[in-house]
């Protein structure tokens, strides 16, 4: 297993956007980086603990409206883009074109999918097009893949036979395309915990991530006993690493789960480089905060996505997140919060290193 900081989800990433940082320091608008983008609503699943679940309308981007959308964020500086849900983005009937537009646009592009119904074109487009996708099987078998994703025996293997032709059409192609697999772990999913990447390995895959579920303040935690069994599970995972496949888990948010929320940052700052837009064309700070109209920034139905981005409203809607209260524990970003923390905070003496 690769350590954190030396591994693609390394947030010390965020150094490399100098002239991001600068104008954060300076408390000027920041471009964005990344987007988590909906391109539906509509799901082939019927996940339990789906975070989306609550959204019952069955909103679909357009291939006009998408269009549009990448080609305003490219203009505000935008780098990347992550076709995820909401939805399966699979169940938009126009996910190959608009991938492809992303990538002609100069924005790189990646994908999460469950990889039910990929179709043999959408695999190929997919492979050629994006940088990296994930499959999220959260099982090593129909049993546990019927408490996390809600489906049938037939299912999960539909969907381990695309993995294995996204592999086959990666030897093909010839392509560098990251294809990973992510698996949440939560008191039900820790059996198959090694399993499942013994699974995917085989499959030939490049990795696999574990991620633990998102706690909220009335979420029942692990039990000792859990953790325990957690942590050896993960041990076991991690020693089928090598050059050719790679485990890993945030070693943070695991240990929040032993430790509770270790940082004492009062504020969201990754929400100046990162964002979300849902299926309905609205802007919101990140994916946990969707749907909440205090938090919107806007609506991209009305206005451009730079007038959005720009502007005062987007200032003020960040602004009224209470991490404590709104947010999940443990955070996607709390690594990048505390290295723009540590940016924006004054240090003393701190010419000297």
């Amino acid at each position: 297993m690769k350590p954190e900081e030396t591994s693609a989800y390394n947030a010390n990433k965020i150094l490399k956007y100098l002239d991001r940082l600068e104008d954060f320091q300076k408390g000027n608008y920041v471009k964005p980086v990344i987007v988590d983008f909906d391109l539906t609503n509509i799901c082939n699943h019927k996940c339990p603990r789906c975070s989306a679940s609550a959204n019952v309308d069955n909103a679909t981007v357009s291939l006009d409206d998408a269009k549009r959308v990448v080609s305003e964020m490219k203009d505000a500086g935008m780098k990347s883009i992550i076709y995820a849900g909401g939805g399966e983005p699979s169940c938009n009937p126009d996910l190959e074109q608009i991938i492809k537009f992303t990538f002609e646009k100069g924005i790189r592009v990646a994908i999460n999918t469950n990889a039910h119904q990929l179709s043999d074109s959408l695999i190929k487009t997919i492979v050629n097009f994006c940088d990296w996708m994930r499959v999220s099987i959260d099982a090593d078998s129909p049993e546990i893949f019927k408490q996390t994703h809600g489906m049938s025996e037939r299912a999960f293997f539909q969907v381990l036979d695309n993995i294995a032709k996204l592999v086959k059409e990666k030897k093909k192609s010839k392509s560098e395309t990251v294809i990973g697999t992510c698996y949440l772990i939560g008191p039900h999913t820790i059996p198959g915990i090694f399993n499942a990447a013994k699974l995917v390995k085989d499959l030939g895959v490049d990795n696999i991530r574990y991620r633990p579920f998102a706690k909220w303040e009335n979420m029942a935690g692990f039990s000792n006993e859990e953790i325990r069994a957690m942590q050896g599970e993960l041990k076991k995972a991690s020693e089928l690493s090598d050059d050719n496949f790679d485990v890993s888990y945030p070693e943070d948010r695991c240990q929040t789960i032993v430790e509770g929320r270790a940082s004492d940052y009062t504020e969201c700052y990754a929400v100046h480089v990162v964002t979300t837009i849902s299926a309905d064309l609205k802007v919101y700070p990140c994916c946990r905060v969707k749907y909440k109209d205090k938090f919107c920034f806007g609506d991209l139905s009305k206005q451009s996505f730079k007038d959005i981005w720009f502007s005062e409203n987007r200032i003020k809607a960040f602004k009224k997140i209470d991490i404590k209260r709104d947010c999940p524990n443990p955070c996607m970003y709390e690594k990048i919060n505390e290295i723009m923390c540590s940016i924006k905070e004054p240090a003393k003496h701190e010419e000297f290193l």
